[in-house]
């Protein structure tokens, strides 16, 4: 859903410190939803020392992902050797599929975490686990690529991506976004897509393993403008299609920067000069 003016009003409102009466008022018109929300006592509260006591309510379940799929590609199996030029050819048709989609102005930005919570997970062949999991790592979202004539921001959408989303002295991992689906939604922003991932040998680039992630991510605003709240779920398959674990992560992010955006209006400009 995208805001109207309305909203807009509304939205501006939330950025004034502790202003409770438009927070109950906001809460209260999305009673009826089933969106994932922080309480209204979560809001304030943008250290990462206290994401613990964050409460999420969702109606997100396994059922909106997808009970099994196909096989990871033969080149993509463990044991085989990851060649990154060879996978980009092989997935450059993905990428005619590229798009772009409007995002929200106050989730424009570079923003990091260095903590994550994952208060949900069912692992599949055992049962659930309500236990809560705090994990100390670094994690980074970039929002916006594009900046237009009338000041919207944009990102670019391309599914057929390859990048790595870490390194170490014993595992490289590599994500490949095979679909990619984002949205706008009344005060947040939503990300669906599924991903392989690779994990290989730094030395040899022999994989050691292949598993494939379907994610819904969405994204909320704080109070101070300078942080977001983050609920991710998350199901994921072994490289035969066959599903492992789902599980529900969130956290706190800090605006680091406003990153520079292609601006389209001076690309204009620079045309009208030729």
């Amino acid at each position: 859903m995208i805001l109207d003016s309305s909203h807009k009003d509304l939205f501006a409102a939330l950025q004034k410190p502790f202003n409770l009466f438009f927070l109950i008022l906001l809460l209260i018109s999305q009673s009826s939803s089933e969106q994932v929300y922080a309480s209204i006592t979560s809001f304030p509260q943008t250290n990462n020392k206290t994401l613990s006591n964050i409460t999420v309510n969702s109606s997100t379940d396994e059922e909106d992902f997808s009970k099994s799929l196909e096989s990871a590609p033969s080149f993509l199996k463990q044991g085989e050797i990851f060649n990154l030029e060879v996978l980009n050819d092989r997935f450059k048709g993905l990428k005619k599929e590229m798009k772009v989609v409007e995002v929200p102005q106050w989730l424009y930005g570079t923003w990091k975490s260095n903590k994550q919570v994952q208060d949900f997970a069912y692992i599949y062949g055992k049962g659930p686990s309500n236990k809560s999991i705090e994990v100390s790592v670094d994690t980074y979202d970039v929002v916006g690529d594009i900046k237009s004539s009338d000041d919207k921001i944009y990102s670019i959408v391309s599914p057929g991506i390859i990048n790595v989303i870490n390194r170490s002295k014993d595992i490289d991992e590599y994500q490949i976004r095979v679909k990619d689906d984002r949205r706008n939604e009344f005060i947040s922003f939503i990300s669906k897509d599924l991903s392989i991932r690779v994990q290989i040998d730094p030395l040899s680039k022999m994989i050691l393993k292949v598993f494939q992630v379907e994610s819904e991510i969405t994204y909320r605003p704080t109070f101070q403008g300078n942080s977001i709240i983050v609920d991710g779920w998350m199901k994921s398959f072994d490289e035969n299609g066959v599903p492992m674990n789902f599980t529900h992560v969130r956290s706190f992010k800090q605006l680091t920067k406003r990153h520079q955006l292609i601006d389209l209006s001076e690309v204009d400009s620079e045309k009208a000069k030729k």
